[in-house]
C-alpha cells in the first residue's frame, strides 16, 4: 500500500502503456533538444499512470531507457527543464548532487545580477524566450510548456511588460 515512489519497483510495461507514453511527448526538435511532457504536470514535471501508479514522466524515461533508480538517486535534468524527458538530458545524482547543481546554475537562489529571487527564469532564459518567439515564431504556449511557466508569463516578456531589463 506505499505509495512513495522511491519504493515503487518498473511493474513489465505493455507495448500499448509504451505508445501511449511517448504519444505525450513533443520531440519535434530532434534529438539533441528538450523532449517536452505534452500532458498532465506537478510542479512543472510531467506525470503518467503506469500500472496503476502515478509517477513523474523523467523517472519512467530514466527506468525504461536506462533501468533501475538506485535507492538514494534522484532523475535529474542537464537542461533545467521540468518536462523535458530525454534521456541525454537526465542525470542519476544525490539529493546533495542536485542542490549543488542547483547553486552553480543559479536556481531558486537569491543573489543579485541576473536572477532575482522571485524569479522562475535567468536573464538568460529571458533572452532566449524573447528570441526564439521573435525569430522562430515559436507559440508562447509552446515556449511556456517548455520553460514550467504560464503562457501569460512569456506573454509578458515578449512584449515587454515583464522582465524589461532582462536578456
Amino acid at each position: 500500500s506505499c505509495c512513495n515512489p522511491k519504493h515503487l519497483c518498473m511493474a513489465p510495461i505493455s507495448i500499448d502503456d509504451i505508445v501511449r507514453f511517448w504519444s505525450k511527448v513533443d520531440r519535434s526538435g530532434g534529438p539533441d533538444a528538450c523532449w517536452t511532457w505534452t500532458a498532465g504536470k506537478a510542479q512543472g514535471y510531467g506525470v503518467f499512470r503506469l500500472n496503476g501508479n502515478m509517477d513523474r514522466a523523467h523517472r519512467i524515461v530514466w527506468r525504461l531507457i536506462r533501468g533501475s533508480i538506485p535507492d538514494g538517486l534522484f532523475v535529474c535534468h542537464h537542461c533545467d527543464n521540468r518536462p523535458c524527458v530525454n534521456p541525454n538530458h537526465l542525470f542519476l545524482g544525490t539529493n546533495e548532487d542536485n542542490i549543488k547543481d542547483r547553486e552553480r546554475k543559479g536556481r531558486n537562489v537569491v543573489r543579485t545580477g541576473d536572477q532575482h529571487g522571485s524569479h522562475k527564469l535567468s536573464d538568460a532564459q529571458v533572452a532566449e524566450i524573447r528570441r526564439r518567439y521573435t525569430d522562430n515564431g515559436i507559440a508562447a504556449r509552446v515556449l511556456a510548456t517548455e520553460y514550467g511557466v504560464h503562457p501569460s508569463t512569456v506573454y509578458g516578456i515578449v512584449s515587454g511588460r515583464t522582465r524589461r531589463h532582462s536578456g
